[in-house]
C-alpha cells in the first residue's frame, strides 16, 4: 500500500504496482513526439507529405484512468482536535515514554490501617501498566538509590512487580526521579514520570526542587502519595504550592482505585504531551473510495473518442 500524506487528507493507494504500470502508458506519447517530429522533417525535404496522422490521445488517457481505478484508490480526510477535548482512547494512541518510581523504602512496608503500603503502591502501579495506552514502561524500584525493575512495552510490566519488596534504607525521591528523566531522554519520547511513594523523603536531593527542574525540561511529575505519613503530608503540600499534580493512595482511594489509575494516567500522559508542544491530533472524518470517479472518466474519454471518430 502506497500512502500519500496531505494536510487535511491521506490518499492511499492499495495496489501501487497497477498504478506504476499506468506510467508504461506514457512511453508511446514520447515515442510519438519523437517520430512525429522526424516526420516533419522528411515531410519538409520532400516538399510535404501532409499532416501526420492524430495520435490517440484520448485512448492513453483512457488507459492511464483504468490503471489508477484499478489500483483501488482512497482518500482519507482529517481534522484537527485538541488533545484537551479529545477522547482519552484517542488521546492513548499517542506513544509516550512513561518512567514510574516505585519507593520500597522501609516505611512503605508500614500498615496505616489496612494494607500495606507496599501492597496498594503495587495494585495501583499493575492497574496503571495495563491501561496507559501506547507507551514505552520503565519501572525504578528506589530507597536510597533507583535500581532498573523493568523496561519495555506496557503488556509484561505487571509481571515483575510480585518480586518487589519494601525495607530498604533510605528513601531518595529526588534522585530517583532524576534518574528516571536520563530514561526519557534516550527514548526520544514526550515522557512523564508518576512517583510512588509515602512521601517519606531522608536522603538525597530535594524532590520538590528536582520536580520543578524537570518540568522546566519538559519533563513532568506526577506524585501519587501512599498512605498517611506525616512526611507525605508535608510533601504533598510543598508540591501542590509549585503546581505539580499530586494523588493520594489511601483505605478510600484504594476502594476506588479505578478512578484513580485513570485519573494519574490521564494527568501524566496530557502534561506529557503538552510540555512536549503536541497541542492536537487528527482524527479521520470520512474515507472515500475514488477509484470509481477516474474509471466513470476513462470510460466517458473512450465515448469521447469513438463519437470524434465517427
Amino acid at each position: 500500500m502506497l500512502t500519500i500524506r496531505l494536510s487535511g487528507a491521506t490518499i492511499q493507494i492499495h495496489y501501487p504496482v497497477l498504478l506504476a504500470l499506468s506510467l508504461t502508458s506514457l512511453i508511446p506519447v514520447l515515442l510519438w513526439r519523437r517520430a512525429r517530429r522526424a516526420y516533419n522533417k522528411v515531410s519538409a525535404r520532400l516538399g510535404g507529405l501532409g499532416s501526420p496522422p492524430v495520435f490517440p490521445v484520448l485512448l492513453v488517457l483512457a488507459i492511464i484512468l483504468l490503471s489508477v481505478a484499478a489500483s483501488s484508490p482512497t482518500i482519507r480526510q482529517y481534522k484537527s482536535v485538541s488533545i484537551e477535548s479529545a477522547s482519552i482512547n484517542t488521546v492513548q494512541r499517542i506513544p509516550i515514554s512513561l518512567v514510574i518510581c516505585l519507593d520500597v523504602s522501609k516505611s512503605m512496608g508500614y500498615r496505616d490501617s489496612g494494607s500495606k503500603r507496599i501492597d496498594m503502591a503495587k495494585s495501583f502501579v499493575e492497574k496503571l501498566v495495563t491501561r496507559i495506552g501506547r507507551a514505552r514502561v520503565v519501572i525504578l524500584a528506589f530507597s536510597h538509590a533507583a535500581r532498573l525493575v523493568y523496561e519495555g512495552p506496557p503488556g509484561n510490566a505487571s509481571r515483575v512487580l510480585g518480586s518487589i519488596v519494601a525495607g530498604e534504607r533510605y528513601s531518595a525521591i529526588g534522585d530517583a526521579i532524576a534518574s528516571a528523566a536520563s530514561y526519557i531522554r534516550a527514548s526520544g519520547l514526550p515522557g512523564a514520570v508518576i512517583a510512588v511513594t509515602d512521601g517519606g523523603w531522608n536522603y538525597g536531593a530535594d524532590p520538590v526542587q528536582v520536580a520543578r527542574e524537570l518540568r522546566a525540561q519538559h519533563i513532568p511529575v506526577v506524585f501519587v502519595i501512599v498512605g498517611h505519613d506525616p512526611r507525605g503530608a508535608g510533601l504533598a503540600e510543598r508540591l501542590r504550592e509549585q503546581g505539580i499534580s499530586v494523588y493520594y493512595l489511601n483505605e478510600v482511594s484504594y476502594k476506588a482505585i479505578d478512578s484513580l489509575v485513570e485519573k494519574v494516567s490521564k494527568s501524566a500522559r496530557l502534561e506529557a504531551l503538552r510540555l512536549a508542544g503536541i497541542t492536537s491530533i487528527r482524527l479521520p472524518i470520512g474515507e472515500k473510495d475514488v477509484s470509481w470517479i477516474t474509471g466513470l472518466l476513462a470510460i466517458s474519454l473512450l465515448v469521447a473518442r469513438f463519437v470524434l471518430e465517427t
